[in-house]
């Protein structure tokens, strides 16, 4: 969970290049002008797009997401079957199927492909839209969130260790805050979650 990678989190790449940028700039200044009695620098990581589909919040609009797009999904998962069906058919026929009945079935498998392929595309393009404006909304609460808790536990910096962008080779697991976070959105938003439901 801490160090798995996802992809389309561009505010996780600003933050890891800022994040690093201020670490170097830190070290540089510690080096110039040495405090005998300043604070050591106390670093926190977050892989930030779990926290945000780890909380209550994030788990309720995911759950309605999938309420949104089960109508495409079933619709997919029918198509799916009705082309194995036809594939099937065609294979247990084939000795028995003239050269023209089997040209008319293999056309009518490809246009099904076709009509399956196009509408996974669309789908697949709106749930990253509907994802992405999912993200947007919650994105800005957990930054503040991360920001809060940072200051209140006297972190110097947190990073995000999820982003495949991230300058993070290594990271000891003690300096993960993810669920410490998610804990503090729950208990700000006093969002209640969402009730399980089937989505067949």
């Amino acid at each position: 969970m801490f160090f798995a990678r996802h992809k389309n989190v561009t505010l996780a790449l600003v933050l890891g290049i800022g994040c690093s940028l201020f670490i170097a700039a830190m070290s540089q200044r510690a080096s110039a002008h040495p405090a005998p009695d300043a604070a050591p620098l106390k670093i926190g990581a977050v892989n930030l797009q779990w926290i945000i589909l780890s909380t209550d919040e994030g788990k309720k609009e995911t759950q309605a997401l999938q309420q949104q797009f089960l109508p495409q999904t079933n619709e997919l998962k029918t198509l799916e079957a009705e082309i194995i069906k036809m594939q099937k058919d065609l294979k247990d026929q084939a000795s028995k199927l003239s050269e023209a009945d089997r040209t008319t079935r293999v056309h009518a498998i490809e246009t099904k492909e076709a009509k399956y392929n196009r509408h996974k595309e669309e789908t697949l393009r709106e749930v990253q839209e509907a994802e992405q404006r999912m993200y947007g909304r919650l994105s800005g609460k957990m930054i503040q969130v991360v920001q809060d808790y940072a200051k209140a536990n006297g972190y110097t910096v947190v990073l995000d260790a999820g982003s495949p962008q991230s300058p993070i080779l290594f990271a000891n697991e003690q300096i993960n805050i993810s669920q410490q976070v998610v804990d503090a959105y729950n208990k700000s938003t006093s969002i209640p979650l969402p009730s399980p439901t089937a989505t067949k």
